[in-house]
């Protein structure tokens, strides 16, 4: 089928004339990056199989559009000019037919491939069967490598395979998905990859071109689908849109460099891997070999009487054995040395832009980031964890409470519990203090003040907790100047509920797993709670005003001063409820950066502020 005489086309991109002004040229730095990255990993060969050299390229059906008028032989004699071959003298198109039909033979592959892609420059098949971009991507390819670079149809690569993977040569295999022009199915690619995992040898690196992606969010998925139909086979292999090449050639560098870089990265997860097992087995060797007298005293005298729970210092003894022992364990090994000089080489390396790179802003390593400083695991599978300054609580609104409001925190945070409030082995603690609480309002990712991103980031005045809403979206700000106090047995509710909500129900039996002091905690939880809805239940139904008989119930709980914290009674269920459910703790050295940032700000000297207003 002839190309629409009314539309332009460049090679570069393939793109109409309207929008050729925004087809990106190949830069030097583009060239200069691929070839520092290539270099930096050891790379000597690129292999790039693709059904696209399974096309058989004639001269006839160019010489046919010519003399039809359906290719404008400026096109063609545009193409033939990059040959360093002769053009012809004359624009007449007998003698450029006849000129071209002698000079075919001299020409390369890549002309010749160019030539007929003019052919097919305006009918690319919704379904994506036909792949005229196929043409200009392996064309930008063949401009940026600057390395050996040989290319081949599937049926050839798997004739030569055992040859190329024996020689020696560190390679890096790109290989096209489809391959319908050799009528070995859409998905022939991703199967010969997965195939390579095992035969490979660790030197070689791959790549899966496509083009049914056509972004970063795009190769991500795709990558996880393939890893999820083929297993660990599939982890080796980077999806790498075509679209990267065609028209965008500086964003190549980019996503090159994660897949020079993805075996290196797997190597040294085996290798912690390794180190931690074999650390851990190293460790609870020695805590066996511990006397019985020694863990004695270390589960006694002071810890047992303040409530500690035996197998978390447990656990404690066993961490302090081991965690030092691996990082010894990883600076051994010469392996780990090498992987991370090549990261650290291949990271220094300019890139001509940073392309975008996996699913932004990236939500595996988000989870991984929040698994650093905040724990929500153990809360989430044992909900009864001990109180503890650095619990992080949501806070749960009324239906009458306006949830646009700014005024009102969307978490709280517990920044200070003294010594005194430990719950003891009776259950009780030795004083009736306050816990100082502070709100954390949710604000957006501000690029004009990234480092608010980072946790603990702030002044005396606030604290940052990035990623803490549900979406991920948000920094949570610890606002240190609103700190408040809560009775303890409001927080202790969360606790011995079961759930984490700051909840309490007549006759509910403590949940069992509960530590031995804090068992004892909810007796006497459940005892005054009990005890004082019944002295207080016939001045409280006297009161018909719903907001007064709340303003009551406040005030005999300790909370009448605290706005932001909401209370229901319910006397049919006889069920107490706060608007607090625990859902995080920060863990140290964070937790332990907020409670010494609040302290800080408490303990500071009347007027002490700065002498100039501004700088």
């Amino acid at each position: 089928m002839a190309a629409d005489s009314s539309s332009s086309w460049t090679w570069r991109g393939l793109v109409s004339s309207a929008d050729a002004a925004t087809a990106e040229a190949i830069e030097p730095a583009t060239v200069e990056a691929v070839g520092q990255l290539l270099d930096a990993a050891g790379i000597r060969r690129v292999i790039c199989v693709d059904d696209w050299y399974a096309t058989a390229v004639e001269v006839e059906p160019i010489i046919g559009g010519l003399v039809a008028g359906a290719l404008p032989a400026s096109e063609v004699l545009d193409v033939w000019r990059e040959s360093q071959e002769a053009l012809p003298a004359t624009d007449d198109i007998e003698v450029i037919t006849e000129e071209l039909r002698e000079a075919w033979d001299s020409f390369d592959e890549a002309i010749k491939q160019r030539m007929h892609l003019l052919l097919e420059a305006d009918h690319t098949a919704e379904d994506g069967s036909t792949e005229p971009q196929d043409a200009p991507a392996l064309d930008e390819l063949r401009d940026i490598i600057p390395v050996q670079y040989l290319t081949l149809r599937l049926s050839d690569w798997r004739r030569e395979s055992s040859s190329l993977l024996k020689d020696g040569i560190p390679t890096l295999l790109l290989l096209d998905r489809n391959f319908d022009r050799e009528s070995l199915g859409p998905d022939a690619g991703e199967r010969e990859l997965v195939r390579l995992y095992r035969e490979a040898p660790e030197t070689w690196r791959f790549g899966l071109l496509t083009h049914t992606v056509a972004d970063a969010d795009g190769e991500v998925e795709l990558w996880r689908d393939l890893k999820s139909r083929y297993g660990e086979e599939a982890t080796r292999l980077i999806v790498i849109a075509k679209n990267r090449l065609i028209g965008r050639p500086s964003e190549f560098p980019s996503i090159l460099k994660v897949a020079l870089l993805n075996a290196t990265l797997k190597r040294l997860s085996a290798e912690i891997r390794s180190a931690v097992h074999s650390t851990w087995e190293s460790a609870f060797q020695q805590l066996e070999k511990l006397d019985p007298y020694a863990l004695q005293r270390a589960l006694s005298g002071r810890r047992a009487s303040e409530g500690t729970w035996a197998p978390d210092t447990l656990l404690r003894v066993a961490v302090a054995l081991c965690e030092d022992k691996i990082r010894v364990a990883l600076h051994n090994s010469e392996r780990v040395h090498q992987d991370g000089g090549l990261l650290m080489r291949i990271n220094e390396i300019s890139l001509p832009v940073e392309a975008e790179i996996g699913v932004s802003p990236g939500d595996d390593i988000i989870r991984v980031q929040r698994l650093e400083y905040l724990d929500e695991s153990s809360l989430e599978a044992r909900p009864t964890l001990p109180l503890e300054a650095g619990d992080i609580f949501k806070v749960l609104r009324d239906s009458d409470q306006d949830p646009t409001d700014a005024k009102l925190a969307e978490f709280v945070v517990v920044v200070g519990q003294p010594c005194d409030l430990m719950v003891r082995s009776d259950g009780r603690r030795n004083a009736d203090r306050l816990v100082a609480v502070a709100p954390i309002q949710l604000e957006g990712f501000s690029r004009k003040r990234p480092r608010e991103g980072h946790v603990g980031y702030g002044d005396e005045h606030w604290f940052s907790i990035p990623y803490l809403d549900v979406e991920r979206t948000k920094i949570g700000k610890v606002r240190l100047n609103r700190v408040f106090h809560l009775p303890a047995h409001v927080l202790d509710l969360s606790v011995v509920s079961g759930d984490g909500t700051a909840t309490w129900v007549k006759g509910r039996p403590a949940p069992t797993a509960l530590v031995p002091s804090w068992q004892e905690r909810w007796k006497h939880l459940d005892a005054w709670v009990h005890d004082l809805l019944t002295e207080h239940r016939p001045l409280l139904e006297a009161v018909s005003d719903p907001l007064a008989r709340t303003s009551l119930l406040k005030a005999l709980l300790g909370i009448a001063h605290i706005d932001l914290i909401s209370v229901n009674l319910d006397f049919s269920k006889y069920e107490l409820r706060f608007g607090l459910s625990r859902v995080a703790r920060l863990r140290d050295p964070y937790r332990g950066a907020l409670v010494l940032r609040a302290a800080q700000r408490e303990m500071r000297q009347a007027f002490d502020s700065w002498l100039i207003d501004s700088v």
